[in-house]
């Protein structure tokens, strides 16, 4: 059956009432082609109308081309109707403002691997809530991860989050916590960092255009200041902070107490031909707040992060953790194994290559038009495009007519930003 609302008190009939209500769901995609609406006998008894009415809101329908009339089969959702989203991506050659990766980066085999294995190995566990810091063996797993980056980190000051979203959450919660008031982030950044620093009561100040700008843009900040960094493949840019600025922003960062939050999403993500070290990787990072996250590439289903933490800000961060819930204990051990039987760097070197190719295959179709200008970044999943004298939505809007999706640099632009 489907519960329809009727309002009996309506000077619109009950039929059209029916009529209007299967309509919307129809179109909406709730009712599918080809599914098989209830008889009349019976839909008319569940909402207690007669069933002449029934019969003359599903003609109404037929008559609009939305269902078919199959004499005593009864009545069907008519092929064709597709939800305004899925029709919407039906016209669509290309998109690439999917915010997803496509599937065949995804290591399912690897990932089937570790779940079978995880079931067969775990008892009641696996079912009970863990500590809201993470599972210690992923934790281990992760120190052991982090130390092929470079970064000496300890399990002690790790804490395993669901997604880097909520690791930016948790890390300006902590922060805020210990007396921070002020956010610094680049001129184009990752946008949900606006949201959580207003919900947080945090003041948001932009950094020069210019990344060697930055540690003069910082001069007058301190230890009330955190300056929030996608150092390496940029979202949205795709460019590299160079290791000279990383070098002197911790400098500034040792000298005034000024606290930094890495958003190393991407980092892994390398096809240069040269390593970027992470901020944490590198002398005077002892302020240096580092979000990582698998959830990104890897496992996006899973939606597992990170955070390497300074010892005198995990409570903070574990506390805060505990208010939003521990990540989901069937994922951690499935991600502890999955990094135990020594899958990651295998999943990561094809991933690299698959996104790489990816990506000089882009840059090579766009360097054919004229207009626009890029760089093509050192890796990662994002290629800006600068198009002089034409706003960033009016070439969505070019590119959209022509089946492709793209996003507008606007998007990623704090308040009062315009024009990218």
């Amino acid at each position: 059956m489907i519960e329809i609302p009727l309002n009996r008190a309506s000077p619109r009939a009950l039929y059209r009432q029916i009529a209007d209500h299967l309509e919307s769901m129809i179109l909406a995609g709730t009712l599918p082609s080809s599914w098989k609406l209830p008889g009349s006998r019976e839909l008319a008894s569940s909402l207690g109308v007669s069933r002449t009415t029934v019969t003359e809101s599903y003609e109404c329908l037929a008559e609009k081309g939305l269902i078919v009339l199959k004499g005593r089969s009864g009545a069907y959702v008519a092929d064709g109707f597709l939800p305004a989203a899925r029709e919407h991506q039906r016209s669509l050659v290309h998109d690439l403002a999917e915010p997803f990766p496509s599937s065949d980066l995804l290591p399912t085999k690897q990932l089937h691997s570790a779940v079978r294995a995880t079931l067969a190995q775990a008892g009641a566990e696996l079912y009970l809530p863990l500590p809201p810091e993470g599972l210690l063996a992923l934790r281990v797993a992760l120190m052991q991860h982090a130390a092929a980056r470079g970064i000496p980190a300890h399990h002690e000051r790790i804490a395993v989050t669901s997604g880097a979203l909520e690791g930016l959450f948790l890390s300006l919660s902590a922060l805020r916590n210990a007396g921070i008031r002020r956010l610094w982030v680049e001129s184009l950044t990752y946008p949900n960092v606006f949201t959580i620093a207003a919900s947080l009561g945090l003041e948001v100040h932009s950094l020069p255009h210019r990344p060697e700008k930055y540690v003069e843009g910082l001069a007058r900040a301190g230890s009330s200041d955190v300056v929030y960094l996608i150092p390496s493949f940029h979202n949205p840019t795709g460019r590299t902070l160079p290791y000279a600025i990383r070098r002197d922003l911790l400098a500034l960062s040792a000298e005034r107490g000024l606290w930094v939050l890495e958003d190393d999403a991407y980092g892994e993500l390398r096809y240069g031909d040269f390593s970027v070290p992470a901020l944490k990787a590198l002398p005077l990072s002892e302020r240096v707040l580092y979000i990582g996250s698998f959830s990104q590439l890897l496992f996006p289903g899973l939606r597992l992060g990170y955070a390497l933490l300074p010892e005198d800000l995990f409570a903070s961060f574990v506390n805060a953790k505990a208010m939003t819930g521990s990540t989901p204990s069937l994922v951690q051990y499935v991600v502890s194994t999955f990094l135990q039987e020594g899958r990651l760097q295998e999943g990561l070197t094809a991933a690299r290559e698959t996104v790489a190719h990816t990506m000089q295959d882009l840059a090579h179709r766009l360097g054919g038009l004229s207009g626009i200008s890029f760089r093509k970044p050192l890796g990662g999943i994002y290629l800006w495009i600068e198009t002089p004298g034409r706003e960033g939505e009016q070439l969505v809007e070019a590119a959209r007519k022509r089946g492709v999706a793209v996003v507008p640099g606007s998007r990623f632009a704090g308040p009062g930003h315009h024009g990218v």
